[in-house]
């Protein structure tokens, strides 16, 4: 690696160690002060100078790479339509759609009447002068005379929330901490919406009549438990407001009749209680819902409108059946249908309306392409729709959006992404199994071309949240599979792709699972043939960024090169501070630091900046954002700084800080390109392909 990178100057951050005393054991940590006290904003001039000097080192070790950056990140864009159109949907406001123009970063959204069609949102200008940008809300409302929408500017998801005609007209700004979502009364008569703390928590939903002084908006709902957020829904039928309050591993709903204006107070549906999760709708004269108190996988359960709630009264519609993981469910006006994971493998199966106190009938699966891959319910907005929106991809499959009419078992292909110069039948997409530390089974999926030999190897993780990562197709990894590497998801514990056991096994005192498993399909990938030690590149970001940069603790001399996306590294300092953005929100995932020494103990032997220790580590790229209220810029500068104290190889340890990002990095279309080009042309040159 040394011959291909320039040498340049290290940025060499001054320690100055800050010594912590926790549960009766003591430690210093040499670079807390890159954590600017003021966070946020970053106003330490210090920690800024050090963040540009990492760049400017990045910049000039990657310098030579300057000509494959290029033409990846020509490659990527040359497989973008430059005028993509979203597929039209149809709800009681009427049709809608999105569309690029050609070079825009962001799209343009439109209503449709019949052959014409009405601009109602110009997300380009929306974004003009903005360092970062996102649309968080685009709500119009049920009989289509207003629109409210959200937006963040900065990265920072703090987002503005404003309404006006739909068609428009004079705009109101109603609060510029919204969390996203709207849900419309039925008469249009106002709207409900979420507003954050300082923490970044949505706590507290509000009501917003048209035409009155959004500052004297009434608070219906706060949340106080600093652990809970608030999220918001819409019954399928359009007659209830659903307001979910609850953390990773327990939710409760209450609900409100969404006619018109708010009539008395909101009622507690289902109450929250540790480890019951419960999401509702509401059709057919009853709720329905879907909750895991029976088992973790869940079942579907319906209790009449008219009640009573109590969990006795909950009649068994789809009962929760071994190894059937109940992703979620839609209603319509005549049928149902279901997403369901089954050894790592999505389907959608739908049928008719059961009977009240019936129970549903085993269902009908929508036929897809592949046994392997993603597929998920699309904008299905409109009750009475005869037809179910759906989509599907895979590693090696593009994303389609599809139509499935019950009524005569027709699916559709509304929209298949085009992928210049891309023929499917060159590649093969392959499931493995590997055996963890503890003797469970452990699946991975392969891509390649077909009859790729041995070689290099990419393989990603994440594996947190019950965020399961599920083969899909990828552009970016297209341009590795191109140039003969053997691109790997692995399916690891702390995801949900076998169901929330699978997650839930990964969580607090159980997270070194998720590393165990990363380590084993990282020798099973060596024993199977398609890959040797010191040929394989690992990703991950966030939470898979703290994955991969455990594997890279525990087993440098395997891997050729680490690319780490925002990485939640610090991971122990995090937790043990609730003063931070969402901390609280984390404890039942991570654990509580400072409640239990148990937790404390846990934490700190796997935490991946705690466990640096002297070694031979391989090319490291780490990215932060400035504006980032999930991973705080400084973990991976801390973790990058740290890792230099130990190295014993001559390569480099790169940081690239984005100043005007967020967690996803930058926004629009294009703008993100030349991150991911990058990224990929370092991960390439590593693997000297």
């Amino acid at each position: 690696m040394t011959d291909l990178f320039l040498d340049a100057p290290v940025p060499r951050p001054s320690r100055r160690p800050v010594a912590q005393d926790v549960h009766g054991e003591h430690w210093e940590d040499p670079y807390a002060w890159l954590r600017d006290d003021a966070f946020p904003p970053l106003t330490d001039s210090t920690v800024k100078g050090h963040l540009e000097a990492e760049n400017r080192y990045t910049d000039a070790v990657l310098a030579p790479l300057a000509p494959l950056k290029q033409a990846l990140r020509d490659q990527l864009a040359a497989r973008m339509d430059p005028k993509e159109q979203g597929v039209p949907w149809r709800s009681t406001a009427g049709t809608f759609r999105w569309a690029f123009s050609e070079g825009a970063q962001y799209p343009c959204w439109y209503c449709l009447e019949g052959d014409e069609e009405a601009l109602i949102l110009d997300e380009p200008v929306l974004a003009e002068g903005a360092t970062a940008f996102s649309l968080g809300a685009f709500a119009p409302s049920p009989r289509g005379s207003f629109l409210a929408y959200a937006v963040d500017r900065s990265g920072s998801e703090h987002y503005e929330l404003r309404y006006r005609p739909l068609r428009g007209g004079r705009e109101t700004v109603v609060h510029d901490r919204a969390s996203g979502g709207v849900v419309w009364a039925g008469d249009e008569s106002g709207f409900y919406y979420l507003i954050q703390n300082d923490q970044w928590r949505p706590y507290q939903l509000r009501w917003h009549a048209l035409g009155s002084d959004p500052g004297a908006d009434p608070v219906l709902y706060e949340e106080s438990n600093p652990g809970f957020f608030l999220s918001l829904d819409e019954s399928a039928d359009g007659a209830f407001l659903f307001l979910a309050a609850g953390d990773h591993q327990s939710q409760g709903q209450w609900v409100l009749p969404l006619a018109g204006p708010p009539q008395g107070t909101l009622q507690c549906l289902v109450a929250p209680i540790p480890g019951r999760e419960v999401e509702a709708d509401h059709a057919h004269g009853r709720f329905w819902l879907r909750s895991n108190h029976e088992d973790p996988d869940f079942g579907v359960y319906t209790v009449p409108t008219a009640g009573p709630w109590d969990e006795s009264n909950w009649q068994p519609l789809l009962p929760p059946a071994p190894g059937h993981y109940l992703l979620g469910f839609v209603l319509f006006e005549d049928f149902w249908a279901r997403l369901e994971r089954r050894d790592a493998q999505d389907r959608i199966l739908w049928g008719p309306i059961p009977e009240p106190g019936a129970l549903a009938e085993a269902g009908q699966t929508v036929p897809f392409p592949s046994f392997l891959g993603q597929a998920g319910f699309g904008t299905n907005a409109w009750f009475a729709a005869p037809t179910l929106r759906m989509s599907f991809s895979s590693m090696i499959d593009p994303p389609a959006v599809y139509d499935f009419e019950p009524a005569t078992g027709t699916l559709t292909c509304l929209k298949r992404r085009v992928v210049p110069g891309y023929t499917a039948e060159d590649f093969e997409q392959l499931r493995f199994w590997a055996t963890s530390a503890d003797g469970t089974s452990v699946p991975y999926t392969v891509a390649r071309r077909r009859g790729a030999p041995r070689g290099p190897v990419h393989l990603y993780g994440y594996g947190a949240y019950g965020l399961g990562e599920m083969p899909s197709f990828s552009s970016a990894r297209l341009l590795l599979m191109e140039r003969g590497v053997t691109c790997v998801l692995a399916h690891v514990r702390g995801g949900d792709e076998l169901g929330q056991r699978w997650y839930r096994a990964a969580t607090g005192a159980g997270r070194e699972h998720t590393f165990a498993d990363f380590l084993a399909i990282s020798e099973a990938l060596m024993a199977e043939g398609l890959g040797d030690s010191g040929r394989i590149a690992l990703e991950g970001g966030s939470a898979g960024g703290e994955l991969v940069a455990v594997a890279l603790n525990r087993a440098p001399e395997r891997w050729a090169a680490v690319f780490a996306a925002v990485p939640f590294v610090d991971v122990l300092h995090t937790m043990l501070d609730p003063e931070l953005p969402l901390t609280p929100l984390e404890w039942p995932e991570w654990g509580n630091p400072l409640d239990s020494r148990e937790a404390f103990g846990t934490i700190r032997a796997y935490c991946p900046y705690q466990n640096v220790r002297p070694g031979a580590f391989p090319p490291v790229l780490a990215t932060a954002g400035v504006e980032d209220p999930r991973v705080g810029y400084w973990e991976p500068a801390k973790w990058i700084a740290k890792l230099r104290d130990h190295q014993q190889a001559p390569v480099p340890l790169l940081l690239r800080t984005q100043f005007a990002a967020g967690h996803g990095g930058a926004t629009g279309r294009y703008a993100g390109l030349d991150e991911v080009a990058e990224a990929y042309a370092f991960l390439l040159t590593a693997l000297r392909v």
